[in-house]
């Protein structure tokens, strides 16, 4: 039976796993399965169907062989290899037409499973209407294929006789197809399922497509033996001569006659026999596991903490996993290991602007507004901590900046520096027409220790920004500087100090106002720069252009950026969510963000400090609006990254956020890369 089913299905797994090797060209290993990034081209969509055709023309010899020499088995004659090929060959309409039936039946159980699912119509009630009488019907089908092989009737006929046979017989009939089909499954999704559990192998790794190849072809004789036990099935009744049982002379006239010399399966030598019924089960996913292409490997999971797109996300890898903070009104935790689950803490209140894990704890701020003229003494920006990340329990908190009178457009940002912390911080001390008691733009805050006891207070020279994205680089010759993007008017300014004292802050202009008035659109929660040193002491910047939406560099010359080189890495796009940035091991930009054109995320790699030549790698399809994009690199230089797309507007919009984890250095780059 295994001869007569898989060497005629060899040539066509072949063919099957040839297509997907040349699918893996623009594709993606998501936990251990392979993703494609784009949809199908012409090519390979008339190869598929082509495909498909040639498997529906084989499969009435497929099955129909298998299954006249198992009758006969069961009958106790021996039928040849070849003599069943000849037979199946003779009733291929009768086993086509079965088949037909079969996947109609499955179809229409599918649809009205997922019709009733859809109108929230109970279990049971599903279960009742589709499922039992879908079943019924599965009955006689399973028992008409071998039934009308063994007796020699067409379709019609052959279902008329499964279903006069099982008069008396209905329940040992659905016993005998309720187990063939499941001994299927079992080897099927039953497998699946054990390899997603342990190793973790996706349904589409190349090693459970493996494994599940030499299963299914362990279970095909005791299946299909299953299967043609009805036939031959005879009660007390009719072995005493009377009542039910099978029409043998009938039978004896129709299945092929008895093999009589040699063995039954040599119909090619053993060891040709050997590599044609092992070779598809080894071949291609062996060649998909060796990954000609290059195709990245990403250890993903769904994130839940992101339900907007104005969050300040960071990452702080952990071995296989990360911590990853959001903050922006409120903060959560979420440990990534790599299943994501959220932390034990979170702060609920509406005004966290920013968190960030520091060693084995925490650190975040929170502006405290003004409740009443009462409480305007102790209204600013407050900074907590914690010793633990994972079960924050945060101290009494310190204030680290005061502002008293009215806050609007509030952020801050914090980093490590030395034994403790740099923060800045911002607010806007003009609304419109109105003015606020206090005195707003940038603050930069230097802290000796974590818990920010005693801040010392930098105001850099004139008034930077307003409504602002804030992010801190800190320089490994002992200085940091501030990117202060101003989402309100779209302009960059770079702060930077020199030492923890910051006598002299060097004030840079990227870009100047590109908005004439004032911008307070739905994109400016996704505005924003991002910085960071490189080992020679000089930063470099990334962001997204407001005008046209190309992701742009700024490659600094000096430890001010007072003369930079500004290089597109991007085309324009219609989208203008910022993107990650982190500096490999030997100083070069890495860049996670989205090609809005081909519709995925990209890790765009820079072969040099200053972005001069980059190549892509694609990592992930996306399917609506890109949010925002983070980009970390553990101490291998492998990326770890979130990133979130939103599809609808307003209320009804969803967020779909994504870790993921590259299990190479910069996720392969250089290997399955495109040179832009």
């Amino acid at each position: 039976m295994l001869v007569a089913s898989l060497l005629p299905a060899a040539p066509l797994v072949l063919l099957g796993h040839g297509l997907r090797v040349w699918e893996s060209r623009d594709a993606v290993y998501h936990n251990g399965a392979l993703e494609p990034l784009s949809d199908p081209g012409p090519l390979l969509l008339f190869s598929s169907g082509v495909l498909a055709v040639l498997w529906l023309a084989l499969v009435p010899v497929v099955l129909g062989a298998p299954v006249l020499i198992g009758t006969a088995a069961l009958l106790g004659r021996t039928v040849g290899v070849r003599d069943a090929w000849r037979f199946a060959l003779r009733r291929y309409f009768t086993v086509l037409t079965w088949f037909l039936l079969v996947a109609a039946l499955a179809a229409a159980v599918a649809v009205g499973v997922i019709a009733l699912t859809v109108a929230e119509v109970p279990l049971w009630l599903t279960l009742a209407l589709v499922a039992l009488p879908g079943l019924s019907a599965l009955v006689p089908l399973m028992v008409m294929l071998p039934l009308a092989l063994a007796e020699g009737h067409g379709p019609w006929r052959g279902l008329a006789a499964a279903y006069r046979s099982g008069r008396g017989h209905r329940r040992m009939h659905l016993m005998f197809a309720v187990a063939s089909c499941g001994l299927g499954a079992l080897a099927g999704d039953g497998v699946d399922r054990l390899l997603q559990t342990w190793p973790g192998w996706g349904d589409r790794h190349p090693g459970a497509e493996m494994i599940g190849l030499l299963t299914s072809a362990a279970v095909i004789v005791p299946a299909i033996l299953l299967l043609c036990a009805p036939v031959v099935y005879r009660d007390y009744d009719a072995i005493a001569g009377y009542g039910t049982g099978p029409d043998l002379e009938r039978i004896a006239t129709h299945l092929p006659p008895p093999h009589t010399g040699g063995r039954t399966w040599a119909v090619l030598p053993m060891p040709a026999l050997v590599v044609l019924l092992l070779l598809p089960a080894l071949a291609g996913p062996t060649v998909l596991w060796a990954n000609p292409f290059g195709a990245p490997y990403l250890q993903e999971a769904s994130g839940k903490s992101l339900t907007q797109d104005d969050y300040v996300v960071d990452i702080s890898p952990r071995g296989e996993g990360a911590l990853i903070t959001s903050a922006r009104g409120k903060a959560l935790l979420e440990v990534c290991d790599p299943e994501c689950e959220p932390g034990d803490w979170d702060d609920s209140s509406s005004s966290v602007s920013s968190a960030v894990v520091l060693g084995d704890g925490m650190v975040y701020t929170r502006w405290k507004k003004p409740q009443s003229e009462e409480t305007e003494d102790e209204a600013g920006l407050y900074l907590w901590s914690c010793t633990d990340a994972t079960d924050c329990e945060p101290d009494e908190g310190t204030r680290i900046r005061s502002y008293p009178g009215r806050i609007y457009d509030p952020a801050s940002a914090v980093a490590p520096y030395k034994d403790g912390l740099v923060v800045a911080s911002h607010v806007r001390s003009t609304y419109g027409s109105e003015k606020t008691e206090g005195k707003g733009g940038l603050r930069l805050h230097v802290c000796d220790e974590p818990t920010c006891a005693d801040p010392r207070t930098i105001e850099p020279p004139g008034e930077i920004a307003a409504g602002a994205f804030l992010d801190i680089a800190v320089s490994p010759e002992g200085g940091f500087t501030v990117a202060a993007f101003d989402a309100s008017y779209g302009a960059l300014k770079d702060v930077s100090c020199a030492d923890a004292e910051c006598a002299q802050p060097e004030v840079s202009e990227i870009f100047g106002r590109r908005f004439r008035e004032e911008y307070e659109g739905g994109l400016q929660d996704r505005f924003g720069a991002r910085i960071e040193y490189r080992p020679d002491g000089t930063p470099v910047l990334a962001y997204r252009d407001i005008p046209d939406g190309t992701v742009r560099v700024a490659d600094c010359h000096d430890t001010a950026c007072a003369d930079f080189t500004g290089r597109p890495l991007t085309g324009p796009g219609w989208e203008r969510p910022l993107p990650g940035l982190a500096v490999d091991s030997l100083g070069n930009p890495q860049l996670a963000t989205f090609d809005l054109a081909e519709g995925h995320l990209e890790l765009i790699s820079c072969l040099d400090g200053g972005c001069a030549d980059t190549v892509r790698t694609p990592l992930a399809r996306t399917a609506g609006a890109p949010m925002l994009s983070v980009l970390a690199l553990d101490g291998e230089d492998r990326p770890h990254l979130v990133w979130a797309d939103v599809e609808g507007d307003g209320f009804s919009s969803e967020v779909d956020t994504r870790y993921a984890r590259c299990t190479e250095p910069l996720c392969g780059a250089g290997q399955a890369a495109q040179t832009p």
